[in-house]
């Protein structure tokens, strides 16, 4: 796990050696152990220490400069130095990720006659570049963010994992190119425009949508979408990009047959076990995120099943971290405490409160580079952090098992609606096991009338933050397409078209983005089976959604699935907490202190005044647990002011 950056820099002077050096620093947080630079110019490669740039030796018009900071996990040698020649230096690579079947293409590419001079993934990827060009992302089982330069095709090709697990931003014009592993690495640059995008404030604000476009908060800076590859040529200054992976899903009703449902049971089981098992793969140790939920718990005990084996030293501590409340409502650690039993492992319960809040809150955002939705991602962050005291370098997390699996609670009625359409007698069985599931007949039948009137689903949640919008903001931007669809395809009839607008959109590309910024802030690798294992995720989605909900009981292949190794009390739990924080009372607590946020400087987006005077008003009619309304905007205030936008 890395941060990777670079420039190509088609004007005259020598301030690119300075600006590779800001990408650098900025992202020494990413990696830690190593930092490399390289110049390529004239056709000739010049790898560089930094001692080059504090002298400012160069004395050419540089043309690409490409940076690493490492982060050292396979292969700690200084093979795995970056950035990484092959063919005697005719390809060279940054790159940020694990190829977690690197062991496997690499023995492909020996049989083809390619030898390698290290133990990394790193390699593995320039030979398979060098064999099948840009179709070699399609080889990969993993999670990356990369870009290689051809010097002698004189192109960059850069590539990003199939569901957004490792970032890249990128900026460009007519005098240059750049990109970052972060937003922060970009706005260290003097001639990035530092202009908030409108538009994304609005659907930030109106509905918690975060990054759902190319461009971000930031006009001028993009996104490599994932599943997305780009070349860019040096000398036309073209930049082209396309999509090389599209998840493929079966739209399909088919009826629930049993001896079909434990045919796909044993084969979820088996891509479960192998998509953990390759994940393990690591020259330092490795920890677990442990909520207490089905997901995470299931890899904790695949983990402990695996080490029964005597395999993979380096998990045999088993510490597990999960995040703790002195609040009931919201507190897992009980079921937590219930897997540590079972497996044996050393927990480690981690207890954010507001007082600790207040002290990081800057540095969280900054962290997290763009606004973001609830605090329940500090509790995530106070993880992490913890994490890095004890020594652990690698966290095996449960990301992305609720969009696989069926764990919202949004599905349901969803699927309701599919079995309305194609078998009605089943829907009526679902209602009737509607005991098994977290929903209560209230919620069912709010549900059912929002489906039969076509309403906006964000309506009546949202209508008290129009309340406080910029007017003019609302007048440009309210006609635009709502997020409903664009985020969690609720306006479809098909579970698992929802469950695939889930997994491809916004929603899970913003958890893995929080995952991300969190884990690297304290040089933490985060592995999330759920979200990237190509083989489990396609066979998941190939499955008929009728297998997938059944007599109210959600995500019953993975339940199914995980029987007789995790503890049956665990999969048998019908009520859905998720990873959240005491939002509310922490906002209550600190109301006072926020409220100094709210300035003047932030009218162009929504009408302060109204907001300060109302502040008290708007804070009692939150929601008491889940997430707030009221965070955007003290969010958005106080990103504004720690990247002096």
């Amino acid at each position: 796990m890395c941060g990777i950056g670079g420039i190509v820099w088609k004007k005259e002077g020598k301030e690119g050696l300075l600006y590779i050096r800001l990408i650098n620093n900025t992202l020494i947080h990413r990696g830690p152990d190593d930092k490399g630079y390289l110049l390529f110019q004239d056709n000739k490669v010049i790898p560089f220490d930094e001692s080059k740039i504090i002298q400012n030796t160069c004395d050419k018009t540089p043309q690409v400069f490409l940076t690493h900071r490492r982060l050292s996990i396979i292969d700690l040698s200084d093979a795995g130095h970056q950035p990484m020649e092959y063919d005697n230096g005719r390809i060279w690579i940054v790159y940020n990720g694990e190829i977690y079947n690197y062991m496997e293409l690499r023995d492909e590419l020996k049989s083809k006659g390619y030898r390698f001079k290290s133990n990394t993934d790193t390699e593995v990827i320039l030979a398979a570049y060098d064999e099948w060009g840009k179709d070699c992302v399609n080889k990969f089982n993993g999670m990356w963010a990369f870009v290689i330069l051809d010097t002698k095709r004189n192109i960059l090709f850069g590539s990003r994992d199939r569901f957004g697990v490792k970032p890249l931003y990128f900026s460009i014009s007519n005098g240059f190119f750049v990109f970052s592993s972060e937003i922060k690495g970009l706005l260290s640059l003097p001639f990035i425009r530092k202009e908030i995008n409108p538009e994304a404030i609005f659907y930030y604000l109106m509905f918690d949508l975060e990054e759902g476009d190319e461009e971000g908060f930031i006009k001028g800076i993009y996104e490599l979408m994932p599943s997305h590859s780009f070349e860019y040529d040096i000398n036309s200054h073209m930049l082209r990009k396309w999509r090389y992976y599209n998840l493929e899903f079966n739209n399909n009703y088919e009826s629930f047959k049993k001896k079909k449902f434990y045919h796909y049971i044993n084969i979820v089981r088996e891509k479960i076990f192998n998509a953990v098992k390759i994940r393990l793969r690591s020259d330092v140790p490795i920890g677990s995120c442990l909520s207490g939920g089905i997901d995470s718990s299931s890899i904790v005990c695949i983990i402990n099943e695996l080490l029964k084996r005597n395999l993979y030293p380096q998990a045999s501590e088993k510490k597990l971290f999960t995040a703790s409340y002195n609040i009931k409502e919201i507190d897992e650690s009980r079921w937590a405490h219930l897997v540590t039993n079972h497996t044996g492992g050393k927990w480690y319960q981690i207890f954010p409160d507001e007082k600790s809040l207040i002290t990081d809150l800057e540095n969280l955002v900054y962290t997290q580079d763009i606004p973001f939705g609830s605090l329940s991602i500090y509790a995530q962050y106070c993880v992490m952090r913890r994490v890095k005291e004890v020594g652990v370098k690698v966290i095996m997390d449960g990301q992305g098992g609720d969009e696989l699996f069926t764990g919202y609670i949004s599905y349901y009625w969803v699927y309701i609606k599919e079995l309305l359409k194609n078998d009605p007698f089943s829907a009526i069985r679902e209602l009737l096991f509607i005991r098994n599931s977290p929903l209560r007949w209230k919620e069912i039948l709010y549900a059912a009338n929002g489906i039969l009137k076509k309403g906006n689903p964000y309506g009546q949640k949202y209508a008290l933050m129009s309340r406080y919008i910029n007017r003019e903001l609302w007048e440009t931007y309210k006609n635009t397409q709502d997020a409903s669809d664009k985020v969690t395809g609720q306006k479809a009839s098909s579970l698992n078209y929802v469950l695939y607008k889930f997994m491809t959109g916004p929603r899970l590309k913003s958890l893995l983005r929080y995952e991300d910024r969190n884990s690297m802030r304290f040089s933490i690798e985060a592995r999330t089976p759920f979200s990237d294992d190509i083989d489990l995720i396609s066979t998941v989605f190939n499955i008929p959604s009728s297998y997938k909900i059944r007599k109210g009981w959600s995500k019953v292949l993975l339940r199914n699935s995980m029987k007789g190794i995790v503890p049956a009390p665990i999969l048998l739990r019908k009520e859905k907490i998720g990873f959240t924080a005491p939002e509310y009372i922490w906002l209550k607590k600190l109301k006072n202190i926020l409220l100094d946020y709210i300035d003047n400087n932030l009218d162009c987006f929504f009408d302060v005044h109204k907001l300060k005077k109302e502040w008290d008003n708007f804070l009692y009619l939150q929601p008491s647990i889940g997430i707030t309304g009221l965070w955007r905007f003290i969010n958005l205030a106080i990103w504004k002011k720690v990247f002096s936008l």
